[in-house]
């Protein structure tokens, strides 16, 4: 019973990770076409930087959120990681927006088959790469065990955003190792891999793997911790 019980659970959370991905692609597929193949192409960059900030630096800055709220952080911990990359990307994807629109306030425009080709092209690049981004975020999720943590496929959605992020992430993208206020991440991040300059994103590929873990944890859990 409790066997099929679990089964019943992963195959809802699958089911409804497909439809959050399937929604999305076609959400932001549709708002990429509309606005154009020029400001579509700045959009599409805007979101890269965005969501690369956010992959790049989410665990200094859940740590911060756990660790350096005190007692109270800890009631939140399974969705200290999840809240902080949203809030990176979104709070990135503001920011960097601002800044583009600043630049130039004149819209570039193409004729008529180059426009609708390249709005197009842009359009579903921006579906697929954000959903490969969603489904990477959902790998830090405070959800039950569904085996996804565990997939190496590299055609899978998450694995594509960690191969692409880990080939773009040696220099200005890099985690974070230095920064004051996430000590405890630093404490962590020496005893992986040394006091070395690697400073790529997961440079031992052990992401899935803690995150399987913390997952593993978590479903194991009567209830979600929440402040009351």
């Amino acid at each position: 019973m409790l066997r099929q019980t679990a089964g019943k659970q992963k195959a809802a959370i699958e089911m409804l990770e497909t439809l959050i991905l399937v929604i999305a692609f076609f959400v932001v597929v549709g708002l990429f076409w509309l606005v154009g193949l020029g400001s579509g192409f700045i959009s599409l960059v805007n979101m890269l930087l965005a969501a690369f900030v956010a992959t790049a630096f989410f665990e200094p800055v859940a740590d911060q959120l756990e660790y350096g709220t005190g007692p109270n952080g800890k009631q939140f911990s399974y969705m200290c990681d999840f809240a902080a990359i949203w809030l990176l990307f979104v709070g990135s994807a503001i920011l960097i927006r601002i800044l583009t629109d600043s630049f130039s306030a004149v819209r570039l425009r193409f004729d008529f088959i180059t426009e609708m080709i390249g709005r197009t092209l842009i359009a579903l690049t921006a579906g697929f790469l954000f959903v490969c981004f969603t489904h990477f975020t959902m790998l830090v999720a405070p959800l039950p065990l569904t085996g996804s943590e565990t997939t190496t496929n590299f055609a899978t959605p998450h694995q594509i955003w960690m191969n692409l992020t880990r080939g773009l992430s040696r220099g200005a993208l890099a985690e974070s190792k230095e920064t004051p206020l996430a000590q405890p991440y630093r404490e962590k991040h020496v005893l992986m891999q040394g006091d070395s300059e690697i400073r790529e994103f997961d440079p031992l590929q052990t992401f899935q793997a803690k995150y399987q873990e913390r997952r593993s944890r978590f479903s194991k859990e009567t209830v979600a911790r929440v402040a009351r």
